[in-house]
């Protein structure tokens, strides 16, 4: 038969038929339209799950330390502080297919420039960071080994971080103050975005790890918890002393040192070890509360902000230890 012949007849039945045939036209155009748009969603959401696997780390495996039981209350996983890093080095040197291995530990902290703060993560963390969660430093540099070794106050910071601090000024090389201890930004990582849970990963700030443990001596522990924690000045803490600035500097940079090569576990202590430790705890609460109740350095008679952090701290310490005489009577 003609093909003309065939179209013409096939026209001429369609024409005949016209509700029939819009009818079928409908179902072929919606059944195609289902099927594309059935595959599109199955892509995007692979997509998806893709780049969220992409932003977290290919290849990543985390491993956190166990659970405490504190008073008849589970704490959680993490909450036992028993992993070091010496446990990180010994993952790398011993555990076959292992490319780079980073201890990490994490806080809410503070952080200021001038007149603009902004409240973030701060995770401490190696210089393979970068290279394991796959985050790569888009201004300045990631912070070097040498910088590991050295204890230098230096970080790296998200882009949600940068843009709240600094607005469109570059942040590379400039000081900010976390937790009151200034800090030098190195570099601004690459946008995430948010991760799986809806957090921003770019909110965050990535500081050198580094963890307290009674390695130290008391003297040591004390300058350097006073300096770290409670936020004061190394002419404040050589002041409380009564030494030298330049002798206290140096004992708070031995400190840093035997942190570094002591491979004591940072971890919740015993009762035994925590009454040991209790005097040195107690005497950092005095000292932090008398610089802020009358400084000894600059033109404030008084820093209300140390004074009420001491006061809240030793109302921690009371909490947990209720029946101790001493910490009821610094109190």
């Amino acid at each position: 038969m003609n093909p003309r012949e065939v179209i013409r007849i096939a026209l001429r039945a369609l024409a005949r038929n016209k509700l029939r045939t819009i009818l079928t036209m409908l179902g072929i155009i919606i059944g195609v339209g289902a099927v594309i748009c059935t595959v599109a969603i199955g892509q995007g959401a692979s997509q998806q799950v893709q780049q969220q696997i992409q932003a977290l780390g290919t290849n990543i495996i985390m491993v956190f330390s166990g659970n405490v039981n504190v008073g008849g209350v589970r704490m959680g996983n993490g909450a036992n502080k028993t992993l070091t890093a010496d446990d990180a080095q010994a993952i790398l040197q011993h555990v076959q297919g292992v490319a780079a291995v980073s201890p990490m530990v994490g806080s809410t902290v503070q952080v200021v420039n001038g007149n603009q703060n902004w409240l973030t993560r701060a995770n401490g963390a190696s210089q393979d960071f970068s290279l394991i969660r796959n985050w790569p430093v888009v201004s300045g540099s990631m912070f070097s080994q040498r910088d590991v070794d050295m204890a230098t106050d230096v970080c790296v910071i998200g882009k949600t971080v940068a843009t709240q601090l600094f607005g469109d000024s570059d942040p590379v090389g400039q000081m900010i103050r976390v937790q009151n201890l200034p800090f030098r930004i190195l570099g601004v990582l690459q946008t995430k975005g948010q991760n799986s849970n809806g957090q921003d990963q770019d909110d965050t700030l990535i500081m050198l790890f580094m963890c307290c443990h009674p390695a130290l001596t008391s003297s040591s522990a004390i300058a350097l918890t006073l300096r770290a924690v409670g936020g004061l000045t190394t002419a404040e803490i050589a002041n409380a002393f009564l030494v030298p600035e330049a002798t206290m500097a140096q004992r708070i940079s031995r400190a840093k040192q035997s942190i570094k090569a002591s491979g004591v576990p940072f971890q919740l202590p015993t009762s035994q070890e925590r009454a040991q430790r209790l005097h040195a705890v107690l005497h950092v609460l005095y000292l932090v509360f008398n610089e802020g109740y009358s400084s000894s350095v600059g033109p404030q008679l008084q820093r209300l902000e140390l004074s009420r952090e001491a006061i809240r701290l030793t109302r921690s310490v009371h909490a947990l230890l209720e029946q101790d005489a001493e910490v009821a009577g610094l109190l």
